[in-house]
């Protein structure tokens, strides 16, 4: 997940249709007995009592989807959010390596600010210390991902390669030539 995958989603246009934006924390405790799908249903319970007949009929289409995505792909990970729009064609799912606070909400936009939240709380960082000896250079590169999604990471292939695996990057380098 980035900024401008949040964007996206901030700016989403439903044309008039309201998004589901599910969050659910998938600790150990509800992996074993895929519990996240009972917490699911608490949660659509509570939605649908907060809404007039039109917009609980609209709901109940958007909490069948996802329920049934539940029911047939166990999410990894520590945390979940899925977006649901099925009149304007949005289903959208993102996996995180830490664990988010239940909630369910129906409205236009999609409600992202939990997502805003992570981005500022695991702004991702590097660290490179480049010497130059007598006889070429020596490199050091560390970097730590504090970014929580289990989405890839990519940087542009010039001088460094960058690889995410469980929050931790590894970097090589490579030389270019310079002419000089």
């Amino acid at each position: 997940m980035d900024a401008e995958q949040v964007e996206r989603l901030a700016s989403f246009d439903g044309r008039g249709a309201c998004v589901l934006s599910a969050y659910l924390g998938l600790g150990p405790e509800r992996q074993v007995d895929r519990t996240y799908r009972t917490v699911f249903k608490d949660l659509a319970k509570e939605a649908r009592a907060r809404f007039d007949e039109p917009r609980r009929t609209a709901l109940n289409a958007e909490i069948a989807k996802v329920a049934d995505w539940l029911e047939t792909n166990p999410p990894p990970g520590l945390g979940l959010a899925i977006f649901s729009c099925m009149p304007a064609g949005l289903w959208e799912t993102l996996s995180f390596h830490v664990p988010l606070r239940d909630r369910l909400v129906f409205e236009s936009p999609p409600y992202v600010e939990p997502l805003l939240e992570l981005l500022d709380e695991y702004e991702p960082y590097a660290v490179a210390l480049v010497t130059r000896r007598r006889r070429g250079s020596s490199v050091s590169f560390s970097a730590r991902s504090r970014r929580p999604t289990t989405s890839k990471t990519s940087c542009p292939a010039s001088t460094i390669r960058v690889a995410c695996r469980r929050q931790t990057f590894s970097a090589t380098m490579r030389r270019t030539s310079s002419g000089t």
